[in-house]
């Protein structure tokens, strides 16, 4: 599995780097946006080994060429080696800052707020993060985005679990 996503990741990588001058535009007001994300983990510990697989879609509108808002909704699964294993989701709000920087890029700042359902919900009570990235367009309605972020979860167990992550996704404009 890990040499499938270092696969698509250099995939990636190539196309947008040989897109050249060829690249689209950049987002403007009234603009709206759908990004879809995927992540997997694999965890090996002397507690214990784990995997996590997590899916996320996201939908944005541009308030102007550099305020967007939007929702976003995540699935996860959880499976411990040892203990079985837990799904469930996420439903969540995010407000990205984007900058221009010429015709094909766009660097953000972002932050976000989300709750949980399903079995997450036994464990999680909301959480919320920062990030920052680079949205590239190498198409006039697609691109990807490349980033990083932290993450603090409010947990049942009366503590946070703090998460810092690179991540990279599919974005479509309209």
């Amino acid at each position: 599995m890990k040499r499938i996503i270092l696969t698509v990741s250099v995939l990636m990588l190539i196309v947008v780097i040989g897109s050249g001058t060829a690249l689209a535009g950049q987002l403007a007001q009234g603009e709206s946006e759908v990004t879809a994300g995927f992540s997997f983990e694999d965890v090996s510990s002397d507690g214990g080994d784990s995997q996590t697989i997590d899916l996320s879609l996201g939908w944005g509108r541009m308030l102007t060429d550099a305020h967007e808002v939007g929702g976003m909704l995540g699935y996860s699964k959880l499976d411990f080696d040892s203990e079985g294993s837990v799904d469930g989701g996420t439903l969540g709000a995010f407000y990205n800052y984007n900058f221009a920087a010429g015709t094909n890029m766009n660097p953000y700042l972002g932050v976000n707020v989300a709750t949980f359902f399903g079995d997450l919900s036994d464990f999680y009570n909301f959480g919320y993060g920062v990030e920052a990235g680079i949205k590239v367009w190498p198409w006039d309605n697609g691109g990807f985005t490349f980033g990083i972020g932290w993450d603090s979860t409010d947990t049942e167990f009366d503590s946070t679990d703090d998460t810092l992550s690179a991540f990279m996704g599919i974005r479509l404009k309209y």
